[in-house]
């Protein structure tokens, strides 16, 4: 078996695999891959065919095989729940107590140059 053989292979594989599984998941992302898989294999398109070909499959067996399967998955679908809007929340040192507060007038705990100790280097 070749490579390119292997690869179309797996390609229909995971075609199967995503079709079969119940459309119960939240993500519409996710939702969408396994709704397309499914129309991929229902919808008697030309891609369809050139996979399984490349495959070395018959195009009409592996429908025949894939197509109960489907109808099992769809009996365990469940319907997308609604969006909800979240809230976004934003934080700033403005927002938050005690951030920010007194800043130009308390200066005591800062080290400035002319307080500060510096220390002699000796570099020779």
């Amino acid at each position: 078996m070749s490579n390119e053989t292997k690869l179309w292979c797996a390609v229909i594989s995971q075609a199967i695999t995503d079709a079969t599984l119940p459309l119960d998941v939240t993500t519409r992302r996710e939702r969408t891959e396994r709704q397309r898989a499914r129309d991929w294999f229902v919808q008697d398109d030309r891609s369809f065919r050139d996979a399984c070909y490349r495959a070395g499959f018959e195009p009409d067996r592996v429908r025949s095989y894939v197509l109960p399967l489907i109808a099992e998955a769809g009996k365990h679908d469940q319907p997308m729940p609604q969006r909800t809007r979240k809230r976004r929340v934003r934080f700033s040192a403005r927002h938050t107590p005690g951030v920010g507060e007194n800043i130009t007038n308390d200066r005591r705990d800062r080290n400035t140059p002319s307080t500060q100790e510096t220390p002699e280097l000796e570099i020779f």
